[in-house]
């Protein structure tokens, strides 16, 4: 085998070393985005379980909220909040 054989070769690791800190970062990133995903679900069921009780009382008209905190590491400071305006005749 020459030496420049060689050198291409090793020159593939190096770039599949390189590349493995850029995957692992966009893993993160896609699992971040999974949870806020997830936490937006689970506040739009409480909004949807706060407006369904809401509608119960005729005449009424009010908003709901529903508060989900993210999971993970963000979790801390991130929280995502929605509302909705329920009324019944």
């Amino acid at each position: 085998m020459s030496h420049s054989r060689r050198g291409q070769r090793g020159q593939g690791t190096v770039e599949l070393i390189a590349c493995i800190p850029i995957v692992i970062i966009c893993a993160l990133v896609g699992w971040q985005l999974a949870a806020v995903a997830w936490a937006g679900i689970r506040a739009e069921e409480q909004v949807r379980r706060a407006g369904i009780a809401a509608t119960a009382t005729p005449g009424r008209i009010g908003v709901v909220v529903g508060r989900a905190k993210v999971p993970g590491p963000l979790g801390r400071r991130l929280t995502v909040r929605i509302e909705g305006v329920v009324g019944s005749r």
